[in-house]
């Protein structure tokens, strides 16, 4: 029988730097502590048995006065460092799994973790389809800097790491992963993304959304790797960039841009690549199919100065006998190339 510890709290805590007691909701928290059992069936507990566990059966101590100051946790672990005897790394929580030996061979369920967070409500908490309210988060990780702390080398939320050493072998690699489960069934009204990128009304920002360098000491990807896959599946669109002002480049850089794609255009509507803007490239180009390019009836061409001296197209309508180098003028019934070199558009 797992042996079980029944604390009831009744008087609130005066600790510095935390709401006085009459600043609190009144004290209720019942916690149960069970050692080499198994929690009360009620907790539906998602890992049972265990070896400690701790759960609160009611808890509502919290600052009325100032909501979010004085958070209740069912375990809390503070560590504090610092001074000349010092002289290696901190962790204020750590924890490990090591598998000894292999499992049973009928072993059905696989999965091991070093750590697991699950956060789950089946209430609504104070909102609307209108005004929602409420964020649950299965895990919140925070790196802070404060006033005065200068010259750090790095500040990072959360480091996620992977090593696969010689001799081992493995099917799937990731450093971070994102799934939804089997009964994800629903869309976010607002946001319904796999990673998602915001910050707080007043912060300073990021210099790049997602950024791939050797600032850990080499380029983190093969040579012969690919720096963004997506495999299967069907989507609307690749990449959107609506309502985004890009005032620099669309896309720069060095190097080759190859596709393979560009047999299935049919039209500029069934491109692979479709950008209304315009394509600057500073380099040669290469294509593996022909080079659609757009046509116009000679009213409808835009008009030829220095900034599109070197621009092509087609006309339609051309004069039935044109002249290579001669100015685009009378219309017929011709299609044909057509060139601007910044003064006017002449065949060719």
């Amino acid at each position: 029988m797992p042996r079980r510890l029944l604390l009831s709290f009744l008087l609130p805590l005066a600790l510095p730097g935390v709401a006085l007691a009459q600043d609190r909701e009144p004290a209720r928290r019942t916690v149960e502590v069970s050692a080499a059992g198994t929690l009360a069936a009620d907790a539906n507990y998602l890992f049972n048995p265990q070896v400690l566990g701790i759960r609160t059966l009611d808890d509502n101590q919290a600052s009325v006065a100032r909501p979010g100051t004085a958070i209740p946790s069912a375990v809390s672990i503070q560590q504090t460092f610092g001074g000349p005897a010092v002289n290696d790394g901190r962790n204020a929580l750590g924890v490990a799994l090591h598998m000894l030996r292999p499992t049973s061979a009928t072993n059905p369920y696989r999965f091991y973790a070093a750590g697991n967070f699950v956060a789950d409500s089946a209430f609504v908490d104070g909102g609307t389809a209108v005004a929602p309210q409420g964020f649950l988060y299965g895990a919140g990780t925070v790196c802070r800097l404060k006033p005065g702390a200068m010259h750090w080398r790095a500040c990072i939320g959360q480091d996620s790491e992977v090593s696969v050493e010689a001799g081992a072998s493995v099917a799937i690699k990731a450093a971070f992963a994102a799934l939804a489960w089997p009964d994800d069934a629903v869309h976010g009204s607002q946001v319904d993304a796999g990673y998602w990128l915001s910050a707080a009304p007043g912060a300073a920002g990021f210099t790049d959304g997602i950024r791939i360098d050797a600032g850990a000491g080499q380029f983190p990807l093969a040579t012969n790797g690919t720096l963004l896959r997506a495999t299967g599946g069907n989507v609307r669109n690749g990449i959107d960039l609506t309502g985004t002002r890009i005032a620099g480049h669309l896309l720069l850089g060095d190097g080759v841009i190859e596709t393979t794609s560009l047999a299935a255009a049919t039209s500029p509507a069934t491109g692979a690549l479709r950008v209304g803007g315009g394509i600057g490239v500073g380099g040669a180009g290469w294509f593996g199919g022909p080079v659609v390019l757009p046509t116009f009836t000679i009213a409808r061409l835009p008009a030829c100065t220095q900034a599109l001296r070197g621009a092509r197209a087609n006309v339609s309508d051309g004069q039935d006998t044109p002249q290579f180098m001669g100015a685009v003028k009378r219309r017929g019934s011709t299609f044909a190339p057509v060139f601007c070199n910044g003064a006017g558009w002449f065949y060719g």
